[in-house]
């Protein structure tokens, strides 16, 4: 599996993969998504459009990095105000975060609709639909 990163705001980043995320390439996905986050990305796109099979073990990763993105969104909404105030100063708040996929596959869509993915994780079939939905 290959891995492109794509910035095309501060806080926007669209993570495109290219190849199938299993057991033995789940770790690598995991590990950049993080990164991106721990680097101010409040929106993470992954762009699926060139991969085609996705394991329970990339189910786990995507189920992770939505939790992650959940959890910094938790931290910041009970924030006291002088810290927000801080952040906002920054320019490290404002564009709510927020985790979608683009264009999935078929298989690779089944597969996230019957692990009921799909109820949390909003599914765009472009990224300009992506980026145009999650603009804040």
């Amino acid at each position: 599996m290959k891995l492109k990163t794509e910035t095309p705001s501060r806080h926007i980043s669209i993570l495109r993969v290219q190849g199938d995320v299993d057991g033995e390439t789940y770790g690598q996905l995991l590990v950049e998504a993080e990164q991106l986050l721990a680097r101010g990305t409040r929106v993470l796109l992954l762009d699926l459009t060139d991969c085609a099979y996705m394991s329970s073990a990339g189910l786990m990763a995507l189920t992770s990095i939505f939790k992650q993105l959940r959890e910094r969104a938790r931290s910041e909404e009970s924030a006291s105000w002088a810290t927000k105030n801080t952040l906002a100063r920054a320019g490290e708040l404002g564009t709510p975060r927020q985790f979608a996929l683009v264009n999935p596959c078929p298989s690779v869509e089944r597969v996230l609709e019957l692990a009921a993915m799909t109820s949390y994780i909003p599914i765009y079939r472009a990224v300009s639909d992506a980026l145009a939905a999650t603009a804040g």
